[in-house]
């Protein structure tokens, strides 16, 4: 297929002959478009192309304008919206706009524009057109080159493309195989567990009452042991003139400073109280404080004096302590296991299970084994899968000649950060002096370039800038003998542009998308 550049070189050619026929008739004004000419006939009224305005033909290119669509002042700057015609013989023929003319910079490679200007311009459309033939020849080769390496990765992605379903139509049947044994493995896990669950809930429940029990023993040896201690006539009676004496416990009453019998009455609930009575009215209200003092350091507030007398004592009845050590110890010891027991039976283990809920337990931890690992075998199978899946729904090309792309990735290098593009994932930059990855973006879709439906990537959702936008990527892509990235720029603020060259995109429809032509 010719590009459009061959078609308008054609174009060109054909109407260069047809002026070279009739310029001994018509004579054509300064700045007239070849493909208008046949409208500037000196011998009858100028018509404007627009309006169908005659005016006499010594108007055209006096320098005032006269039509609104300025064909009469092709050229001059007269009119704003002119078009001035640049031949370039041995280049590219080209239209500027008349304001361009005579403002004493050289628009067309031949000089025309600037015939009236003291600028002077040299007519160099041969060396042009030379050096645009070299380029077109070396394109060729380069795409002609690329062409056969874009069929070798066409060939490649089609030959991927036929592993990755075969491999899809393997997993398929082997997760359903596996399904099916996962759903066997489940079921005898469920089955195991529920004895197992059964016998575990009856040792927990058993070691729950037991807790139960040693919790109601605490509460009972403690709310003992104050009872004893404020029934200080040992009647078995704790009256309210007892508890008065206790002042730890004003604060129950009023707190204010004093303990009345009063107050204490108050707390007890009548007169007095026998144990019973007081384990289930009055302990509960006690409790909390009657444990705060026994938790705190001993004697702590006890005067000098007295602190000083217990230390005597204690010397004095040193020797007959140690006689009466022999009929103490087992009753102090029989205290201190009830002690324990009832202080801490929240931390105490859990006994062991027995063995017949061992054995279940067992039973049932090589059942979740069994499924477990089954289970891991579908998900790792899910996976797999997925990328597979997600692979194939991928547009790789009309060939999938851009297939061996993936999973790659390329970088390109400026003074201050190194790109990185990996083609169908993401893009990202990083300082040149370290540190990590800022993303500019991951991948989106195809951007149609023409009627190239492949002729860009967009790359959206990158990092989002301070008070900006997300960061985007488009990346250009162009006919070349090797994958790499030629060149990035930040067009607008946090929106990147990367050129980058690919035999991927010497494919021969698209030509034109580089301005590349066969020679005529």
């Amino acid at each position: 297929m010719r590009c459009f550049l061959a078609a308008f070189c054609v174009f060109s050619t054909i109407l260069l002959h047809l002026l070279s026929a009739t310029t001994a008739s018509v004579t054509r004004p300064r700045g007239v478009d070849l493909r208008n000419i046949g409208f500037y006939d000196p011998a009858k009224p100028f018509v404007c192309l627009d309006s169908k305005k005659k005016i006499d033909f010594s108007q055209v290119n006096d320098d005032y304008c006269d039509c609104e669509d300025g064909t009469d002042e092709p050229g001059t700057a007269a009119c704003a919206v002119g078009k001035f015609f640049c031949e370039d013989s041995g280049y590219v023929s080209k239209l500027i706009p008349s304001s361009r003319v005579n403002d004493a910079i050289c628009d067309c490679c031949d000089g025309s524009d600037e015939y009236a200007s003291s600028t002077k311009c040299p007519n160099d459309c041969m060396e042009r057109g030379r050096q645009m033939r070299e380029e077109r020849e070396r394109m060729r080769k380069l795409v002609q080159e690329g062409q056969g390496m874009r069929q070798k990765m066409a060939e490649e992605g089609q030959v991927l493309k036929r592993d990755k379903q075969a491999r899809l139509e393997q997993l398929e049947k082997e997760r359903a195989e596996l399904e099916l044994k996962d759903e066997e493995l489940q079921r005898r896990k469920e089955e195991a567990e529920r004895p197992e669950k059964e016998a575990k809930e009856k040792h927990e429940k058993t070691w729950k009452d037991v807790k139960e029990r040693l919790r109601q023993e605490k509460e009972q040896g403690e709310a003992k042991e104050l009872f004893t201690s404020i029934d200080t006539n040992q009647n078995l009676h704790l009256e309210a003139h007892e508890l008065a004496v206790r002042t730890e416990y004003e604060k129950l009453a009023n707190n204010d400073g004093e303990f009345s019998e009063e107050e204490a009455k108050e707390i007890l609930g009548e007169a007095y109280v026998t144990f019973q009575g007081f384990l289930d009215t009055v302990w509960p209200k006690l409790r909390d404080t009657f444990r705060d003092h026994a938790a705190a350091p001993a004697d702590s507030n006890a005067d000098p004096d007295s602190q000083e007398e217990k230390k005597s004592g204690d010397l004095d009845e040193h020797e007959e302590s140690e006689s009466h050590d022999d009929d103490d110890d087992d009753d102090e010891d029989d205290q201190d296991d009830v002690r324990t027991h009832a202080k801490d039976e929240d931390d105490l283990p859990m006994p062991e299970y027995d063995e017949d809920t061992k054995h279940l337990i067992e039973v049932a931890n090589k059942a979740r084994e069994e499924y477990e690992e089954v289970s891991q075998q579908l998900k790792k199978i899910d996976n797999e899968l997925s990328t597979i899946r997600k692979h194939m729904d991928l547009d790789l090309g009309t060939e999938r000649e851009f297939a061996p792309l993936q999973g790659r990735c390329f970088e390109y290098t400026d003074r201050e950060y190194i790109y990185s593009l990996c083609p169908f994932d993401r893009v990202s930059q990083r300082q040149k002096s370290g540190g990590g990855d800022t993303s500019l973006g991951t991948w989106s879709r195809w951007v149609a370039v023409g009627t190239n439906q492949h002729g860009a990537m967009m790359f959206e959702h990158g990092l989002r800038c301070w008070n900006g936008p997300d960061r985007s990527v488009k990346v250009h892509i162009s006919c070349g003998t090797e994958d790499r990235v030629t060149a990035v720029s930040e067009v607008q603020r946090c929106e990147y542009e990367y050129q980058f060259e690919s035999p991927a995109a010497c494919h021969p429809d698209h030509l034109h998308s580089h301005r590349i032509a066969d020679e005529l």
